[in-house]
């Protein structure tokens, strides 16, 4: 009996919301069950009862034949041979012939376990060795042998993916380009010697020796009246100028410093001496990737420590770094600020906080299962069983073993309410384990989110990067404690007003929305100019600084004129998360709707621009159906209406049944200055009433008649 379970690696989440997972493993469990004959009767006919498979199928699939499985072909002792030649490859360090060895070997016999087993080793050593080489290589800024390694790793392993991941990302990484070297110091003397190396085994006194080295190298040498002349051994081999100058010159104490391109100057090493004969030169360096003040100070400091130079100067607002000191010393600072002034490395982290429904997120995994049943199946009860003349007759015998009515039932449905078990027993007893049920739940729809935000955050090496979750809310403390102060808190304004940022705009600027158009927390400005049909976008900088948007600003269409309102609201959300642009046009009565890239830019929505009424003087965005999707709702100053349109979540949009909606007009009602009443004579004045139609009721509410003048009610 053999059970098959699939485990799964979670290697890949789709951001879906839902869960997907990939790269399968398949391990099998598999375990015997050993049965008296008698028993395996019974379990062949219960085993037949629980699948519901007729007696005929199963006695045709008696009389069939198995079908024969050729056996794979082997050959053992060329395989064996192979084996040992890769075991004394191996031993020798030979990896690569090992390892081929071993494939051999393998290949002219698959079951060999052993050789197997130290085949997948090998390739696995010397896989990782290939992977910690290109490492080395991509450290040390040589890219290509880094390529070459994993490259070389894959060809010895062609289905590893970590591998191949590697080398797709060092392929696309460019080498960083070498610095220059730093310019030769203008204005100082530079000694010209002979290229080449010579040898040195010199034995004499101090100026002798130095005579004899510069003379190999095509120079001349003068020397301190002071310098003391001692006796020195010389011995070098396969040197160059300047490393028998340097090795000399520690070597007796002293320096030198050229005179010209072909005269050089021999003084001892002394702090008095320096002073005295030393070159002394100043160069400013600028410090262009050091951007905040404490980053030039680290600068500063790294380089008093590394040349032990007091002469530095930093000037924090022009970004410069002075010094004044010896050539060798200046020289050496200006390498080393190659080397420190470098970008700081980024990395950007996408980062999605969910607030998932708990009970659901419990649910997702295995459920395993609770119960199990057992029951006892005395010896009666299996020579009933074996006794069953057909199929319908088991299905009963079952049914009463695990408590339940068959009578009514066909074999079919007899068959499904028998729950899954297997034999368990073998002696006098036997005895029916059910097999308890267990649930896997590796996916859920949107459902399990309820509320979830995108973090786009760039963190800097070196640079802390935090990150406020929650919401905050202003407290005043003093209103908490009383160990602030008794005295009432009264807020202070300052005198001095705001700061003000005047922006260029179009033609007549008619109306203006405010919001985030490239997805940042800052808002930005977009304006709508009424005679030149326009909208200028202005992006906000931080501190108060605007910068207009790319292609602003915007000129509309032919059919968009008169731009007259404009509100921005996100009308595409099962697209994107940008804020999109709704304009009134009142002279071509349209509804022009701009969808946002989030970069500041914007395209014109398909449809777009939509018919309005007569005037449309302003818009709003909202849900007026509840399926979730914005809808735009415009008021038509010249015939008092209201145009709504639906919105299909995707940036299209229709006018709504009925739509638009007439509103009644303003009912006006003038007279001219009423006619001179007569005694006995009917009454009569003639009201006009412009704007509206319908029903109008009349009333006194004030006022009174002449004397001996009365109203008549009926006729008013």
């Amino acid at each position: 009996m053999q059970l098959q379970f699939k485990f799964t690696h979670p290697n890949a989440l789709r951001q879906a919301n839902s869960v997907s997972f990939s790269s399968p493993r398949y391990n099998e469990l598999r375990f015997g069950i050993v049965m008296l004959p008698w028993l395996k009767r019974a379990a062949a006919w219960l085993l037949i009862a629980a699948l519901n498979i007729p007696l005929e199928a199963m006695a045709q699939a008696q009389d069939a034949k198995p079908l024969s499985v050729p056996a794979a072909r082997t050959d053992a002792k060329r395989a064996q041979k192979a084996f040992l030649a890769g075991k004394n490859a191996e031993v020798r360090g030979w990896l690569e012939e090992a390892l081929a060895d071993y494939d051999e070997s393998v290949r002219l016999n698959p079951r060999d376990a052993e050789a197997l087993s130290r085949d997948a080793l090998l390739r696995s050593r010397l896989v990782h060795l290939r992977v910690d080489a290109a490492e080395q290589h991509a450290l040390a800024g040589d890219l290509a042998l880094a390529k070459q390694e994993l490259r070389a790793a894959l060809r010895i392993d062609p289905g590893n993916p970590s591998v191949a991941e590697r080398l797709s990302q060092i392929s696309e990484i460019s080498q960083f380009p070498v610095p220059a070297e730093a310019p030769r110091l203008a204005g100082i003397p530079q000694l010209r010697p002979v290229p080449g190396k010579r040898n040195f085994n010199l034995r004499g006194d101090l100026q002798s020796t130095y005579q004899e080295v510069a003379h190999a190298f095509g120079l001349k040498a003068v020397f301190d009246p002071d310098l003391p002349s001692r006796t020195v051994q010389f011995r070098v081999e396969d040197v160059d100028f300047a490393t028998a100058m340097s090795v000399l010159q520690t070597q007796t104490g002293t320096f030198m410093r050229p005179i010209d391109a072909t005269t050089l100057f021999v003084a001892a090493d002394t702090p008095a001496k320096r002073a005295e004969y030393g070159l002394t030169v100043e160069q400013t360096f600028p410090l262009g990737e050091s951007v905040a003040p404490e980053e030039m100070s680290e600068v500063l400091r790294i380089l008093r420590d590394i040349t032990g130079s007091t002469h530095l100067q930093l000037d924090t607002p022009n970004r410069t770094l002075t010094m004044r000191d010896s050539p060798q010393t200046v020289a050496l600072t200006g390498r080393l600020i190659q080397q420190i002034e470098q970008a700081r490395g980024e990395l950007l982290l996408d980062i999605e906080l969910l607030e998932v429904d708990r009970n659901k997120a419990l649910q997702l995994g295995i459920t395993p299962p609770s119960s199990a049943r057992l029951f006892a199946i005395d010896p009666n009860a299996v020579r009933s069983i074996l006794k069953a003349k057909d199929l319908q007759t088991l299905l009963t015998l079952l049914q009463q073993i695990f408590g339940g009515q068959s009578g009514l039932l066909g074999s079919g449905q007899a068959a499904a309410r028998i729950p899954p078990f297997i034999l368990v027993g073998g002696g006098t007893t036997t005895m029916l384990l059910t097999l308890p049920n267990a649930a896997a739940n590796l996916s859920d729809a949107l459902t399990l989110v309820q509320s979830g935000r995108r973090v786009l955050m760039r963190a800097q090496d070196a640079k802390p990067a935090t990150l406020f979750v929650g919401d905050r809310f202003p407290i005043t403390l003093s209103l908490l404690s009383s160990s602030l102060g008794t005295s009432p808190f009264i807020p202070t304004v300052s005198g001095s007003g705001f700061p003000r940022v005047d922006l260029a705009v179009g033609n007549s600027p008619a109306a203006l929305a405010v919001a985030s158009f490239t997805g940042s927390s800052l808002k930005d400005i977009a304006v709508v100019n009424h005679n030149d049909n326009s909208i200028t976008v202005w992006l906000n900088q931080g501190s108060g600084n605007f910068a207009q948007a790319k292609n602003s600003p915007i000129v509309l269409s032919a059919a968009e004129t008169g731009p007259s309102a404009i509100v921005t609201a996100d009308l595409n959300p099962a697209t994107d998360s940008f804020a999109d642009l709704v304009v009134a046009n009142s002279n071509s009565n349209t509804v022009s709707v701009l969808l946002g890239n989030g970069d500041g830019t914007f395209t014109e929505a398909a449809g777009s621009p939509f018919p309005a009424g007569d005037q449309p003087s302003a818009v709003v965005v909202a849900d007026f159906n509840g399926d979730g999707k914005p809808d735009i709702a415009v008021a038509n100053k010249g015939d008092n209406s209201i145009t709504v349109l639906q919105g299909d979540g995707a940036g299209g949009f229709k006018p709504f049944p009925k739509s638009p909606f007439n509103m009644p007009g303003p009912l006006g009602i003038g007279t001219t200055s009423l006619p001179g009443a007569i005694v006995n004579t009917a009454y009569a004045a003639t009201l006009h009433s412009t704007g509206g139609t319908g029903a109008v009721t009349w009333s006194i509410t004030a006022g009174s008649l002449p004397a001996g003048l009365t109203l008549d009610s009926s006729t008013g």
